[in-house]
């Protein structure tokens, strides 16, 4: 039963038909912005917690990118802070997960070369201090992989063991293998993470993965 402060539907219209055209439309446009706002204040009210704070801790596409971001400038300490809320099988604009963007950053600290005359291209996970990144970065990959589908492929069907072959990184690719990594994955190209080591030359790594086969 309604209350005495709300009006019947046949109330409601008789009140619109006595308005001008420009006046109903401009009230009914108040009255649904009303409406709208008022789930996100009835939330708030309930949990004690701001309506746009909460919806990005639930957008965990958009926490997926925070950290991938994060990831990026070499920040792994905020990374690590975001990571537990973020879909770890959304792929970002550069068409890789979570668990790609931590062994680019774990491999790029691993073969660092800080010389101030290089120029700086690329991410800054491949510029930042190589303490500043590789024990952060394989910390954090440890916890990724308790959660993460490790054999989750790139827009172009990389695997994350691709990444560390790719990069020589033989303690992320054992890492990788020991969580259940499928060392005869293929890229769109039809090459394994064994041909991913072999064209970089690491050549004992690439029989090391094939041989996990």
């Amino acid at each position: 039963m309604a209350s005495s402060t709300e009006l019947s539907e046949d109330q409601v219209l008789a009140y619109l038909s006595k308005l001008s055209p420009d006046a109903a439309t401009a009230l009914l446009t108040k009255a649904s912005g009303l409406s709208a706002e008022q789930p996100a204040e009835k939330a708030e009210q309930q949990t004690g917690q701001p309506a746009a704070e909460r919806l990005e801790e639930d957008g965990e596409g958009n926490a997926a990118t925070d950290v991938m971001r994060a990831l990026a400038a070499g920040n792994i300490a905020e990374a690590q802070r975001l990571w537990p809320r973020a879909n770890l099988e959304f792929l970002g604009e550069e068409g890789w997960s979570c668990l790609h963007w931590v062994v680019h950053a774990a491999g790029a600290a691993l073969h660092l070369k800080s010389k101030a005359e290089e120029p700086k291209v690329g991410c800054d996970c491949c510029h930042a201090g190589a303490s500043q990144v590789r024990g952060p970065a394989l910390a954090l990959l440890g916890e990724l992989l308790e959660r993460a589908p490790v054999n989750l492929p790139t827009s172009q069907g990389a695997t994350a063991l691709m990444f560390a072959a790719d990069a020589g990184d033989e303690e992320v690719c054992d890492l990788l293998l020991h969580a259940g990594a499928d060392p005869s994955a293929t890229d769109m190209d039809g090459d394994d993470a064994a041909a991913w080591a072999r064209a970089r030359g690491h050549w004992l790594l690439a029989l090391s993965i094939a041989g996990a086969s």
